[in-house]
Formats: structure tokens, C-alpha cells, sequence
């Protein structure tokens, strides 16, 4: 009955996550996440990976996927689309994950910066998401993936 119900679930859903992230910080490391996740067996949406990159087609996106993940680096709070994208995560009820760059070379993210930044619905977000270091060496990175994949739940 339990598998029953969970592939009833996973038939609600076209992604296990979607990826929210600034193109200008965090369109590299955004692209090894979803080869790691899909590799994870985790159905991702990532916008450079996708057929339709239009505002509803990331809308469309959204109501079909089961977590968000916001990859928090440096000015992701100021950008248009990703708010709009948090929005819609928040509207469509989805679980959010986090990732913060923490390299200055890449991007970091200065978590108050971006809370000045957010918009005041969004604000509660970097208080509330349990944000997880990325990691970019083979042994730190494979934990990252694997705590990822505890929190995001529910591979295929």
C-alpha cells in the first residue's frame, strides 16, 4: 500500500526539484548539481536545461515539481526571475532545500545583504531554509549530493 501510494505521489509530480539559482553566481555550479542529481536519480529542472524558458514555462515548471532548491551566491535576492520563481515555489506549496556559495571567488553569498535585498514575502526564506555549503571538492561534493538527495527525498 505504501509503494502504491508513493508512485501515486511521484505521478503528481514531472520534477523531483527545481533549481533556483542567478545565472551571473551560480549558473556552474548549478550545472554540476543537476548532473549530480540527475545522476542521483532525481528528476531536475534546471533553465538551461529546459525545452521552454519562457515565464510560463518556469511557472508550468514549478507546479510540477516537489522541492525548490534555492541556490543561495551573491545577488540571487535582487534578481526578477528568481523571485518570481520563489513566489511561484511558495504558491504551488513546494518543499524548499538550500545551498549557499561560500567561496568569494564564486560568488558568496552574504546571507544578510541578500536578506535586505529580498522582497518582504520572501525575506522568512533565508531564516527558514537549512542552507548546506557548496562543495566543489570530489569528497565534500559527493556528501553535499548525498545530504541533497536525503533532504529532496522521493528519487525515482
Amino acid at each position: 500500500v505504501a509503494e502504491s501510494a508513493m508512485a501515486i505521489e511521484r505521478a503528481a509530480f514531472d520534477h523531483d526539484v527545481y533549481i533556483i539559482h542567478s545565472q551571473e553566481t551560480g549558473q556552474d555550479q548549478c550545472a554540476n548539481l543537476f548532473q549530480a542529481l540527475h545522476s542521483a536519480d532525481l528528476s531536475v529542472w534546471l533553465d538551461m536545461q529546459a525545452h521552454d524558458l519562457t515565464a510560463q514555462g518556469m511557472k508550468d515548471a514549478l507546479s510540477k515539481s516537489r522541492t525548490a532548491l534555492l541556490f543561495l551566491s551573491d545577488g540571487v535576492m535582487a534578481r526578477d526571475f528568481c523571485i518570481q520563481e520563489l513566489r511561484w515555489s511558495k504558491e504551488n506549496g513546494c518543499k524548499f532545500v538550500g545551498v549557499m556559495e561560500d567561496d568569494a571567488r564564486h560568488g558568496k553569498a552574504d546571507v544578510a545583504l541578500e536578506k535586505s535585498r529580498a522582497p518582504a514575502d520572501l525575506k522568512h526564506l533565508l531564516d527558514d531554509v537549512e542552507f548546506i555549503a557548496y562543495r566543489r571538492r570530489v569528497h565534500e561534493s559527493e556528501a553535499m549530493v548525498r545530504e541533497l538527495v536525503k533532504r529532496i527525498g522521493h528519487a525515482r
